[in-house]
């Protein structure tokens, strides 16, 4: 990563996971992924944290290339992919690291992974919550395609109880101009905002 990402990532360690356990951080939909980006590696290699990317907007692969390509550890990240199946670009891999869902059509179930052992109609692997320190979520705004506001409200019940309930650090991102209403909903159940200010992003 450059001195900008760095920069950033000083920024955001000075903020998230400070006061509570829910985020929400804002930025424009173009630095979405360069954010999350910085947010697994502080919370992967700098506090040595182990989570959960859930990935509404690309497969997986998408994701963890580009931490590869930025030499960021992912020995402690597993991932709940909502895409892959659904875009015919599903690799099988280690069922220990990655969960594929049907498709993004169910986002309201997705974390019942923690409780129940599946996530939209079809039986997963119950993920042991004792293992999780974070959630992340990739970019909630692509759940609108597919679902429903109420949908979405019901995630983010859910985020929030697991943040509540088992301390678990919960992450979400959103472009608050492109998506205002999303942006309401999702104030009325974080706790915690950060707003990614230009000259983080810019150095």
């Amino acid at each position: 990563m450059n001195e900008r990402d760095l920069k950033l990532e000083e920024a955001l360690s000075s903020q998230l996971g400070v006061d509570g356990n829910d985020y929400m951080f804002t930025t424009k939909q173009v630095f979405l992924v360069r954010v999350n980006l910085v947010i697994l590696k502080l919370l992967l290699e700098e506090r040595k944290k182990r989570g959960i990317a859930v990935v509404l907007d690309r497969p997986h692969g998408y994701l963890a290339h580009l931490l590869t390509l930025h030499k960021i550890d992912q020995t402690n990240l597993s991932y709940i992919d909502t895409v892959a199946k659904f875009s015919g670009d599903c690799v099988f891999e280690d069922p220990k690291k990655v969960i594929y869902t049907n498709g993004p059509f169910h986002v309201e179930l997705l974390l019942n992974a923690f409780s129940e052992g599946y996530t939209d109609d079809f039986q997963t692997k119950v993920i042991d919550i004792s293992e999780v320190d974070f959630i992340i979520i990739d970019n909630i705004a692509t759940a609108l395609t597919y679902n429903t506001m109420e949908s979405i409200a019901m995630c983010c019940e859910a985020l929030r109880k697991l943040a509540e309930e088992h301390g678990i650090l919960c992450v979400v991102g959103i472009d608050p101009d492109a998506h205002r209403s999303l942006y309401s909903l999702l104030k009325g159940y974080m706790t915690n905002e950060i707003k990614i200010e230009e000259r983080w992003l810019r150095g």
